[in-house]
């Protein structure tokens, strides 16, 4: 099943799962016990800083569905996951006297913040304290979080548009397209101009690509 192919929960690493766990379903229970209770602004805090296509997505899970906790919570680590993105794509480091001072400045839980550092950045040398992303951390970081995206849409691994989580995350299409075609998936222009994503079981893979010859 294309759902059993890539592992959210092998990414987020079982510190990070388990925090992001807890407070997904203290906001379930609460929602259980009161209908009023909106799981969207729970979870994404003020409308102003929320990425739009996590907040649709979001409003398309339904919370009594059995598939809905995992895919809230995978939902909800890409929201923190973000907040650390935006703020290493402004200048690719974040500064700070220790990692647990980094982790202060992006007002993420803390278990989820150690997970995004440690897969994603090394310290910086020098006189100045922080963690600095490398180019091919960089895309790793990208692919990841496409993937986590698409995982959190459904057990079907596909969706019809990732273009609002692309300016989301100030990300060219053709970007994102070449990022997934490389991980395994197929990508589509549809006629509104949407770029829609699937993952075809079995797996094909894209030839690697040859250096030119000099």
């Amino acid at each position: 099943h294309p759902s059993k192919v890539y592992n959210a929960q092998a990414v987020m690493g079982t510190t990070a799962w388990d925090k992001v766990s807890r407070i997904v379903e203290k906001v379930l229970s609460k929602k259980a016990e009161d209908d009023e209770t909106d799981v969207v602004d729970s979870l994404l805090g003020r409308k102003r800083f929320r990425p739009l296509s996590l907040e649709a997505l979001l409003e398309s899970i339904d919370p009594s569905r059995k598939s809905a906790p995992f895919r809230i919570k995978v939902a909800f680590f890409l929201a923190l996951s973000l907040k650390f993105y935006s703020k290493i794509l402004r200048r690719g480091f974040v500064e700070g006297e220790s990692l647990d001072d980094c982790i202060g400045h992006l007002f993420i839980p803390h278990e989820v913040g150690v997970r995004l550092f440690e897969l994603f950045t090394a310290p910086m040398e020098g006189k100045k304290g922080g963690f600095v992303a490398s180019k091919q951390q960089k895309s790793r970081m990208i692919s990841h979080f496409l993937i986590l995206y698409i995982t959190a849409s459904g057990k079907g691994m596909q969706v019809a548009s990732i273009d609002q989580l692309c300016k989301d995350m100030k990300l060219d299409t053709k970007e994102a397209s070449l990022v997934l075609r490389e991980a395994g998936f197929v990508v589509k222009k549809s006629g509104k101009g949407d770029t829609s994503v699937n993952l075809p079981i079995p797996l094909k893979f894209p030839p690697p690509k040859r250096g030119k010859r000099t």
